[in-house]
């Protein structure tokens, strides 16, 4: 639902409008609108309301002039975006539509000609393919901005838009290769940690779990059976926009309901960490405060100077996540064990075996093994058959 549109606080039956605008002057103006029915009939109104509210403030595009389109279009958008977004779509439309249309109407904009001109001024430019795309979305998106809620362009017009905003091909970028520690490598990192130093039980459970950052982040002592042998998985930590705060989710998947089973280690591990918080209750957060998760960039500084002085590969936390699903998918020999492993990580097992399967090289060579006996019994060499 539209964030701008929300029930009446007077009369809790209907709804209403209501959002602030910046102006390009800077200066902020209230829109407001009560009366409605339905939040489905508030939202439909929604686009009417701030066309009037331009039109007052003289912002209307109708038969207007290109630089009048894009300031009308950034300020229809800018109360679902947020500030930056706003300032930087801002900018960079004013960069490449608004100079090169610059004293043009609507009408003389919208010109085949001149929109395919537009399209190799982009394009001569010694910018990225993804640069490119940028722009042609951006006005793709006004495009259509101006024919369904403005009426200043007609069908020929928006086609014309379509043709000269066609988006080209991306460059080849490479996909980012993932690294992963070794046995050798973890147990170096692990080394640079006193015994009873709180941080080393964090990456212990990062690494032999294979959670996901948000579910370290938020995991609570009601989710750690210690007595059973087993943590559920069922909150995850996020950054809440525009706040610097977290707040507390459900996994970002539904795979990522999940028991994870504790090793005798871990669960003595776990048990001298709360006897550490004896004012610790179920919903206390267990790395490692009361009533807020642990920081991403603190997690991610910690990792840093570790690695730092045991000089190991240097890595994400996320794939500390990676290279717990290396080690283990390493050791998986059937279907059913990929199956489990899935599971346990919170993936569905076509992700997993996609992903990871080319890391089981010793299932692979056992499997080739297996295949040749079958169709090539083997035989003494000199034997004749």
């Amino acid at each position: 639902m539209n964030k701008s549109v929300k029930r009446d606080p007077c009369n809790k039956k209907l709804w209403m409008i209501e959002t602030t605008i910046t102006l390009p002057d800077n200066s902020h103006h209230h829109l407001g609108k009560k009366g409605y029915r339905s939040s489905h009939e508030a939202e439909e109104d929604f686009p009417r309301q701030k066309e009037i509210f331009l039109k007052k403030h003289g912002f209307s595009a109708k038969a207007g002039f290109m630089t009048s389109l894009v300031d009308s279009y950034i300020l229809f958008q800018s109360s679902r975006w947020k500030v930056s977004t706003t300032q930087n779509v801002k900018t960079e439309m004013g960069k490449w539509i608004g100079r090169f249309f610059e004293g043009k109407t609507v009408k003389q904009g919208y010109s085949r000609t001149v929109l395919l001109s537009w399209r190799k001024f982009v394009l001569g430019k010694s910018i990225s393919s993804r640069t490119s795309n940028d722009q042609f979305r951006n006005f793709r998106s006004m495009s259509e901005y101006a024919f369904d809620f403005l009426n200043a362009i007609d069908q020929e017009d928006l086609r014309a838009a379509r043709i000269a905003t066609e988006p080209i091909a991306s460059d080849a970028v490479a996909p980012k290769k993932k690294k992963a520690w070794t046995h050798e490598e973890a147990n170096m990192f692990l080394e640079t940690f006193s015994e009873n130093d709180r941080w080393k039980l964090f990456f212990i459970w990062a690494l032999v779990s294979g959670c996901r950052v948000g579910e370290l982040r938020g995991l609570m002592w009601m989710d750690v059976n210690i007595e059973e042998g087993f943590v559920t998985i069922q909150h995850n930590a996020a950054a809440k926009s525009g706040t610097g705060r977290s707040e507390i989710l459900t996994p970002k998947t539904k795979n990522g309901f999940r028991k994870i089973a504790l090793s005798e280690n871990m669960m003595k591990r776990f048990k001298r960490l709360k006897d550490s918080y004896p004012e610790s209750t179920p919903d206390s957060f267990v790395f490692f405060g009361q009533s807020r998760p642990l920081g991403d960039t603190t997690i991610a500084r910690i990792l840093k100077e570790h690695i730092s002085q045991c000089g190991c590969t240097r890595i994400s936390i996320h794939e500390i996540r990676h290279t717990n699903t290396t080690w283990r998918m390493s050791m998986a020999k059937t279907p059913e064990e990929v199956k489990a492993l899935s599971e346990e990580l919170g993936r569905s097992p076509d992700v997993t075996m996609n992903v990871y399967w080319h890391v089981s090289d010793s299932y692979a060579k056992n499997q080739a093994e297996q295949l040749d006996d079958v169709i090539s019994p083997k035989t003494d060499t000199g034997k004749k058959h």
